[in-house]
């Protein structure tokens, strides 16, 4: 288990873990946005969110959207 305050910024392992996957799977999709073109990523993960019933909300959804595209 992880856990750190620097200067009152607390963060566990799995916030840790959390926002690290978050970062690699936009990474990721910035990459793959600039090979089929920004336009055609942006629009095919929002049909994918909103295909999405599942998750917990837009946000969620958008990133299991991103995760797909990436693959």
């Amino acid at each position: 288990m992880l856990t750190t305050d620097t200067a009152s910024r607390a963060m566990s392992f799995d916030e840790f873990v959390e926002v690290a996957d978050t970062v690699v799977i936009e990474d990721a999709y910035k990459r793959v946005a600039r090979v089929i073109s920004a336009d055609l990523a942006r629009t095919y993960s929002e049909y994918l969110a909103d295909k999405d019933t599942e998750k917990d909300g837009k946000v969620e959804a958008l990133i299991e959207a991103h995760t797909v595209i990436d693959s």
